[in-house]
């Protein structure tokens, strides 16, 4: 009888682990070329300089047409676009519109 207990129990370790192991190798690549992309964009954007100076970005400054919208579902919190929010935020304070 104990050894029955025994083989029973060692059956039902067995299958536990069974179940445990199987994976699909397709699912975690695909979520590793996610991560990795990730990864990939948020080194890129630690990377982009934005000129502020750029006359080409007067308007964003001056203009109430080009307001960023932060609560927008596709506003991207970036670095150059922080910059960008605080450098009007600046010039409004000190009314400095060139």
């Amino acid at each position: 009888m104990k050894v029955k207990n025994e083989i029973g129990e060692l059956e039902l370790l067995a299958a536990a682990d069974d179940k445990a192991q199987h994976y699909h190798l397709h699912t975690l690549l695909l979520k590793e070329g996610i991560n990795e992309k990730r990864r990939d964009m948020a080194n890129l954007d630690d990377q982009f300089q934005l000129n502020l100076d750029d006359p080409r970005f007067q308007a964003i400054y001056t203009s109430h047409l080009f307001n960023i919208d932060q609560t927008d579902p596709a506003f991207k919190r970036t670095a150059g676009m922080e910059r960008l929010i605080e450098e009007k935020r600046r010039r409004k304070q000190h009314h400095h519109f060139p």
